[in-house]
């Protein structure tokens, strides 16, 4: 007796949301999963760079969710899109997502200098996703 094994690939039911402070890892776990084959969604606005020279997988219209604008997230089912921890609690309740929260452990190390370092130090007021 023999058994075949189909794998068949479904289109998940939720959105997975790669979330956490800046420099957390938020990009790399972006790039990971879409090596894995789960579509990462992207506008491809902010480019590449020093920081993250393979790039910020981020959508621009994400900063709007605190202002209600959040019916787009419909377009997010069965992809992974990056959110910033302080916007979580504006996600459309109309939507499952799966949250991946990436951390840091506290200490003095080169992502924390290069925290210091980052733009984004220069005007605190800019929300952004550099991580």
């Amino acid at each position: 007796m023999s058994f075949t094994h189909t794998q068949t690939q479904q289109t998940p039911t939720y959105v997975t949301v790669v979330s956490g402070l800046p420099r957390s890892g938020t990009s790399m776990m972006m790039q990971m999963l879409a090596a894995g084959g789960l579509s990462a969604m992207t506008d491809a606005i902010r480019q590449a760079d020093a920081d993250n020279p393979r790039g910020y997988f981020e959508v621009e219209r994400v900063k709007r969710l605190k202002d209600g604008d959040g019916a787009w997230m419909s377009e997010a089912q069965g992809k992974a899109i990056k959110i910033i921890s302080a916007l979580l609690e504006h996600l459309p309740p109309n939507q499952r997502y799966k949250v991946i929260f990436m951390q840091r452990t506290p200490g003095r190390d080169a992502g924390l200098a290069a925290q210091d370092a980052h733009p984004s130090r220069e005007d605190p007021a800019r929300i952004d996703d550099a991580g």
